[in-house]
């Protein structure tokens, strides 16, 4: 067999890997991930789960503005493990499709929860954002684990190529606080996590359980007092007017819900308006520094 075709590919691949590893980030898009994403300094607290983080070398916090991200709690044997920052990609060339490894996932973040962001990265037209949860993280549906610890992930916005060959770096950050919107303060996170809440679906769907749950009861109740009915224990105008009673409580409860769902909308559609004012702020700034004198 010729061996030159097979060093000529060698060859070809040892020139091509480099180029594509240590290929320069494109200005604009460099300079407003890494300025409104800046990554805490180093410190043992944000590798492992052993020891909390240094709250003095956090620089920025997030707050999750989509829920749905896969992330991971680290493991417990004796002692608490190294944070594991599964990967996450966004391919927002797939209407914004998340693949991630196999295997079962921890839990998902929710719209609300605050993240420290604690490593950033670029590779290809790729945006790596490393976020651990502000505080120990207890998922609902984990109420029963002995354990919890802060939950870790490694999110990826897979860019189309052509926006890091233009240098977009409008449609970069437009595109990453859909996701997450960054604070330079826990405190300020805090605080705009309570205003966003959760999801308005999400908070509707528990107040309609908890409606369904009390409807049940009221059969139950009713049935109860047919029973007793029959056999002489309670007079059919009692009955009646018990029945009047669980309906208007019924009605009252309805309302209340409307109510509840209608608060949510207008929450939801104020919090829209602040942020697309937050964005056109960052983005006067951005320009005006782009305007300003380089010294």
């Amino acid at each position: 067999m010729n061996a030159a075709p097979v060093r000529a590919m060698l060859v070809l691949i040892l020139l091509v890997i480099p180029s594509m590893v240590f290929a320069k980030i494109p200005p604009k898009i460099e300079k407003v991930v890494f300025s409104q994403f800046v990554p805490a300094l180093s410190n043992p607290g944000i590798i492992s789960a052993y020891t909390d983080p240094d709250p003095a070398k956090m620089r920025t916090y997030v707050v999750i503005e989509r829920g749905g991200i896969p992330a991971e709690r680290a493991t417990f044997f004796i002692s608490w493990s190294d944070y594991d920052y599964r990967g996450a990609v966004i391919n927002l060339a797939k209407n914004d499709r998340i693949t991630t490894r196999r295997g079962g996932v921890y839990t998902y973040l929710q719209k609300g929860d605050v993240m420290a962001v604690t490593g950033v990265r670029v590779f290809g037209s790729t945006v790596y954002v490393k976020l651990l949860s502000a505080d120990v993280y207890r998922p609902e549906a984990r109420e029963k684990d002995k354990r919890f610890a802060r939950v870790s992930v490694e999110v990826g916005f897979k860019f189309p190529k052509e926006v890091f060959k233009t240098d977009d770096a409008d449609t970069v950050i437009k595109t990453m606080l859909e996701w997450f919107t960054p604070f330079s303060s826990r405190d300020e996170a805090f605080a705009y996590a309570e205003t966003i809440g959760g999801n308005t679906a999400e908070i509707a769907g528990q107040e309609w359980e908890q409606l369904k749950a009390e409807e049940r009861a009221a059969r139950e109740a009713r049935r109860k007092r047919k029973a007793s009915t029959a056999v002489g224990d309670e007079s059919p105008a009692d009955a009646a007017a018990a029945e009047h009673v669980e309906q208007e409580g019924q009605r009252k409860q309805v309302k209340k819900l409307d109510e509840k769902i209608e608060a949510l909308q207008r929450q939801m559609e104020e919090n829209a308006a602040e942020m697309e004012r937050l964005k056109q702020e960052m983005k006067a700034n951005a320009q005006a520094e782009d305007a300003s004198p380089k010294k």
